[in-house]
């Protein structure tokens, strides 16, 4: 009886402890399959829990999978900073959508950071996802900050004064967002947690139901990779309202070019210049030593000139400012002397020939500076290699050089 009796607890027990394996077993969560915009899904594996706002986390692969994932609670709406140190990993997210149980694209952030990621993104409360795909076991550094709102932007000073269409305000083309227009700009973005993020350098995008105009208008400005827009009056200038006259001296020396036996078009003379620009409100900007490119303080536009065909096909030089043509001049071109084209051949195989020597500076340079003995010999052998294709192609330079120069003047 008794044997009988402790057999029985012991099937009890072991009954206990299977239900309980079974339990533990069906609570961890399984493998997720991911699917970045192509007919393949990817496997992560379950990586663990991360906590918003907690002490930092180490995440590995795992022994069968360098993609793995680990699940965290949003439990507000707003902005979060997710964090990694970048060592073991080529790439961090958030998948975008969930559907018909497989995980689509990853979520639009904001990436700032170069050894350490940081991950700007707009959530709403619930629960995510975040993937990693290791290139090597790891640990990564990782942890998640509530930062809330956005309270305030402060924008780079002057980044809407003096705005000019296809000047600093271009049409945005990307069918994934609703922009019509950007415009590059330095940003302060403050959160409701206290942070700060300067982003240095940025396109705004600009939001409106019509076309933008001179005179103002009436947009809303967001960023891309964050949730927010702001309302905002802007004020588009035509620049051919605001100069009236634009004048440069010693223009034939643009305008006079000499064809060598290469078929390109060179100066004839050293290009100095002055010039000189009349506003609309009757003062004048002057730009010494003009050669070319220059810069226009009143409205913070830059002058530059090139050249093009007009509609009879003649050689044009055009001087430009915030891209409306001001001058533009019909060129004369004559043919190079002897003595002209022997200099330009000279001066093409010389260059060619310093640029080969420079390449093998290079490569030589490259031996004292590996990291072990073997890369020293592997670097030795890519001098050779790589300095005789070079003198080759040098050489195969020079001669079809020799060959065009010889064609042309006999």
């Amino acid at each position: 009886m008794k044997k009988t009796i402790k057999t029985a607890i012991a099937m009890l027990l072991a009954l206990v402890m299977a239900c309980g394996s079974m339990t533990a077993f069906a609570a961890t969560p399984a493998d997720i399959e991911w699917n970045f915009w192509s007919d393949e899904t990817v496997t992560y594996s379950y990586a663990g829990e991360l906590v918003v706002d907690a002490d930092t986390v180490n995440v590995s692969a795992t022994e069968e999978n360098g993609n793995v994932y680990c699940i965290f609670e949003a439990e507000e709406d707003g902005y979060y900073k997710v964090k990694s140190t970048y060592y073991s990993t080529d790439w961090m997210g958030i998948p975008e959508k969930f559907e018909n149980g497989i995980y689509l694209n990853s979520k639009t952030g904001y990436h700032t950071g170069e050894y350490l990621r940081e991950i700007y993104y707009y959530l709403e409360a619930g629960e995510y996802v975040l993937g990693f795909d290791f290139f090597e076991k790891g640990p990564e550094e990782v942890s998640i900050e509530f930062l809330g709102d956005i309270v305030d932007v402060v924008y780079g000073e002057g980044t809407f004064n003096n705005l000019f269409l296809d000047h600093n305000v271009y049409d945005y083309y990307n069918e994934d967002i609703d922009a019509q227009y950007w415009i590059s700009a330095s940003v302060n973005l403050k959160f409701e947690n206290g942070e700060d993020l300067w982003i240095d350098y940025t396109d705004l995008l600009v939001y409106t139901d019509e076309e933008l105009k001179a005179g103002e208008n009436e947009v809303e400005i967001g960023f891309y990779g964050f949730d927010y827009r702001e309302k905002m009056t802007i004020t588009i200038l035509d620049i051919t309202e605001v100069i009236t006259k634009v004048e440069l001296s010693g223009i034939e020396k643009y305008t006079s070019l000499v064809e060598h036996y290469t078929g390109e078009y060179y100066y004839e003379n050293d290009l100095v210049g002055t010039l000189t620009v009349t506003y609309a409100d009757g003062t004048t900007e002057t730009v010494e030593n003009f050669g070319g490119y220059g810069y226009l303080e009143k409205y913070d536009v830059y002058a530059d000139v090139y050249y093009d065909y007009n509609d009879n096909w003649d050689y044009c030089f055009v001087l430009e400012i915030a891209g409306e043509r001001f001058i533009v001049e019909e060129c004369t071109i004559r043919d190079a002397t002897n003595s002209e084209n022997i200099g330009m051949y000279n001066s093409l195989n010389v260059g060619r020939i310093n640029r080969t020597f420079s390449w093998m500076n290079s490569y030589f340079r490259n031996i004292f500076y590996s990291d072990s003995i073997s890369e020293a010999f592997g670097n030795l052998g890519y001098f050779f290699t790589e300095s005789a294709s070079d003198w080759l192609y040098t050489f195969a330079y020079i001669m079809t050089n020799t060959a065009n120069i010889f064609s042309y003047m006999f």
